[in-house]
């Protein structure tokens, strides 16, 4: 649940939009805001782990029990962009006026406990595609369901009024103020004094979504549900082989990824479910318009940003800094690209990842000894040699990819294990 996506729309430089923000009160905090744009709709956020989780709602939220009101997930947006009430001007992605409906705090229903106790429940609700909440706003008040409708389409969710003390009949967007000013839309429109910016932003649809060449080099193929990663050969000392390029060997957790539109699943090297576990993770592969099937390593860094694998061990799904760093592509858009030598792989990969805050495309280098020279002078983990031209073979493991280690091994009995 990154800003990756909300950040690459935009020029900062050249508008005062929100760029973050840093939640500071006790209680989590939504904002439902009424946006005139192209089409009048409801923007309906809710603070999660520091970000605005964003749903579009055309029709606006309803106090009846029996009316189901489409909501479409969009971006995840800053948290201080709950304050935003002005005037996006005309050729700008979504021009029009927005206003602060209604706003207030909200935590998950029947459930006790800290914020951040809180958080978890609600980030799992949300993977699970199920929402209980409470809200209490100025407007809207008592219980809500948001539920994942897939037969309506992949972003498509139903805001639901929960049968209660506050459930009425009547119209609640009727009450066309905002919460905050105290004017209706039409009158921020008029007031020369509202906030106005420009963006650069760019609707989703607009980000491309074929990879030239795929069709020539590829081969047509379902997604596979599981991937055995394929695995290095340990070696005592480097290579510098033309045959090969090199890259850091990631201290941190195996993980192969599966983004199938707004699904994601994160499985360890093993086949196990790490998907609840880093959810920042399927947050930003979520905001990748494609469907995909990637193969990585999970690092927490230290305050110099190397891994730090006891960091990874402690880390239990918060804000901290979380790195997956990608150098592998299996899958993408229904071609199978294990055949293609890893080199065109990689540079696939790099073309769709871009910029982001958490996913990292892991580079590779020509020289082996020199880059095994830096990870010794860095005490970090060793290189991985790779063959330019090897195909990515499941489980398997040859002379291929081979792992040189900086750290010399010891040996331990041992007493017992858990699979990862």
């Amino acid at each position: 649940m990154g800003l990756q996506t909300y950040k690459s729309k935009r020029k900062l430089e050249q508008t005062p939009e929100p760029t973050g923000g840093k939640p500071t009160g006790a209680s989590l905090q939504f904002v439902i805001q009424k946006h005139q744009a192209s089409h009048l709709h409801y923007d309906f956020r809710l603070e999660i782990r520091g970000i605005l989780k964003s749903w579009a709602v055309p029709k606006g939220p309803s106090l009846d029990p029996k009316v189901k009101r489409l909501a479409m997930l969009v971006e995840d947006h800053p948290f201080d962009y709950k304050d935003f009430e002005g005037v996006i001007p005309e050729g700008n992605y979504g021009a029009g006026t927005v206003i602060v409906w209604d706003q207030g705090t909200y935590a998950p229903a029947e459930k006790n406990g800290t914020k951040s106790d809180h958080e978890k429940i609600l980030t799992k609700q949300f993977y699970n595609g199920k929402m209980h909440l409470t809200l209490h706003g100025k407007k809207i008040k008592g219980n809500f369901f948001l539920v994942r409708a897939p037969q309506r389409g992949e972003t498509s969710w139903l805001l639901i009024k929960e049968k209660d003390d506050f459930a009425r009949t009547t119209d609640i967007t009727l009450k066309n103020k905002s919460v905050v000013s105290n004017k209706t839309i039409e009158q921020v429109q008029k007031d020369p004094a509202a906030k106005k910016w420009k963006s650069n932003r760019k609707a989703y649809s607009a980000i491309p979504k074929t990879t030239p060449s795929l069709s020539v080099r590829g081969k047509r193929a379902a997604m596979p549900k599981v991937v055995k990663p394929m695995l290095c050969t340990l070696t005592r000392e480097p290579l510098n082989d033309d045959r090969y390029i090199y890259e850091m060997k990631w201290d941190g957790y195996r993980i192969i990824s599966f983004v199938n539109g707004r699904t994601v699943k994160l499985h360890s090297r093993n086949g196990l479910n790490y998907t609840d576990k880093y959810p920042l993770i399927v947050g930003a592969l979520m905001q990748i318009p494609h469907k995909m099937v990637l193969d990585g390593e999970v690092v927490v860094p230290d305050k110099q940003g190397y891994p730090d694998f006891n960091a990874l061990q402690l880390y239990n799904g918060g804000q901290e800094v979380i790195w997956y760093y990608l150098f592998d592509i299996i899958w993408l858009d229904g071609y199978d690209l294990t055949e293609l030598p890893l080199t065109e792989r990689k540079e696939i990969l790099k073309n769709l990842l871009g910029e982001t805050e958490v996913l990292k495309f892991s580079e590779s280098f020509n020289d082996g000894s020199a880059l095994y020279q830096q990870m010794l002078e860095r005490n970090l983990e060793g290189i991985v040699a790779k063959k330019k031209d090897s195909i990515y073979q499941e489980g398997v493991r040859n002379d291929d990819w081979l792992k040189t280690p900086t750290r010399k091994r010891q040996e331990f009995v041992v007493g017992g294990w858990a699979e990862s």
